[in-house]
């Protein structure tokens, strides 16, 4: 049991750490936030923030990963410029010493 008993201590204080980390508040400060919005929104409204704050998240993530392929493929696009750039270079330069 009291195996069990610290074990479930340190997986209590891993979540703590990771609260705090994220968002820079103790776990005291956590529960009271919690507790406020229990109590502002009521328990039946919960899980409807939840899902819009996933649906917001979601949006985000995928608005994010849309720009990150547009930054790759303008990158690539460049350099494929560079590349007939230099081509052309070369051939120029073939043309002129050869």
């Amino acid at each position: 049991m009291r195996f069990f008993c610290s074990i479930k201590n340190v997986y209590l204080l891993k979540i703590e750490i990771m609260f705090q980390s994220i968002l820079f508040i103790s776990g005291s400060e956590i529960f009271v936030v919690f507790l406020f919005i229990l109590l502002f929104f009521g328990a039946d409204k919960i899980p409807e923030i939840a899902r819009a704050l996933g649906k917001g998240v979601r949006e985000i993530k995928k608005a994010t990963d849309e720009i990150k392929k547009e930054m790759s493929d303008a990158g690539t696009d460049v350099k494929k410029e560079f590349k007939d750039i230099k081509k052309d270079i070369d051939n120029t330069k073939d043309d002129l010493l050869g």
